[in-house]
């Protein structure tokens, strides 16, 4: 499955996580984690949407 089609999907499941809960869509935010991932993954990531990813050492993330 492509990185924008896992998201996608992923972003689905989080919404009707929050209207099976009675939250306001948006509620829950979706975190990928880029260690150990290569930067052109990251990148594809970032391109399908994603802005926000956990590293766990800042060089890392800044060198992505």
């Amino acid at each position: 499955m492509a990185i924008s089609d896992s998201l996608q999907a992923t972003k689905s499941r989080l919404d009707a996580a929050c209207v099976a809960a009675g939250r306001p869509l948006g509620a829950v935010g979706l975190l990928p984690v880029s260690k150990t991932f290569p930067a052109p993954v990251v990148r594809e990531a970032f391109e399908a949407g994603a802005r926000a990813f956990g590293e766990n050492y800042v060089q890392e993330g800044l060198a992505k």
